[in-house]
């Protein structure tokens, strides 16, 4: 797991111009193969945080528990 986020690096590209490379220590590589997995992880470990804590959200007189 930790390997394929070893050494990863980026560039910004705006209209003709691109950046200089720098180095990418946080986050889920965008279309990695586990991307999605790891993602689908963080939200259900979110959810399940945001039940236990018993409280609920509302907008009106309508109950918005999550929006995943």
């Amino acid at each position: 797991m930790k390997s394929l986020h070893e050494n990863s690096s980026s560039v910004i590209k705006y209209k003709p111009h691109i950046s200089e490379p720098f180095s990418i220590s946080q986050g889920v590589r965008q279309g990695g193969i586990l991307s999605t997995d790891l993602c689908k992880l963080y939200v259900n470990l979110l959810l399940d945080r945001l039940v236990d804590t018993g409280r609920d959200g509302r907008i009106g007189t309508v109950l918005v528990n999550s929006f995943a």
